[in-house]
């Protein structure tokens, strides 16, 4: 998976991206309006051939149509999703906060999964039903069963 020595491909994702991963690795994905996909993407690849020359992972590039799903990266915009990926052995927070830098120039949503920086603010900026979501959240689950030690963190 990492592209050391194969160069840069270019084809649909099935065609280039093995669906076995045998090398373990963090990632971290943002979305951004398709509409600013092509910017954004080139200025993580600028960064990465500048002070990350080193890094060996592929940066992924996907579409997604938009969508009314409330916490959803596509919600109510077409959407690109830039993924960066570092191997576990490897302390990936300098190459990551750099790159999220970007992703947030360009109102990037990050995706839940995967490694962010964002906190509660940056995620009501984000995610315009953000608080709605919580509400019904809250009203389906007024236990806090379902919430974990993360949620807790962000919850507004």
């Amino acid at each position: 998976y990492p592209l050391a020595s194969e160069g840069s491909r270019r084809a649909l994702s099935f065609e280039v991206l093995p669906n076995d991963r045998p090398h373990r690795h963090t990632e971290m994905e943002f979305s951004v309006s398709a509409s600013d996909g092509l910017a954004c993407f080139l200025e993580v690849r600028q960064l990465l051939q500048k002070d990350f020359p080193d890094v060996v992972w592929p940066v992924e590039y996907r579409l997604l149509r938009e969508d009314p799903i409330w916490m959803s990266n596509a919600f109510e915009r077409d959407t690109v999703t830039i993924s960066v990926h570092q191997d576990v052995k490897l302390d990936e927070s300098e190459y990551y906060a750099a790159c999220e830098r970007i992703f947030r120039s360009f109102g990037g949503r990050p995706h839940w999964g995967k490694v962010n920086y964002f906190d509660g603010q940056d995620f009501e900026q984000a995610y315009p039903k953000w608080a709605d979501w919580w509400a019904a959240r809250d009203r389906l689950d007024p236990d806090g069963v379902f919430l974990n030690e993360y949620l807790r963190s962000i919850r507004p």
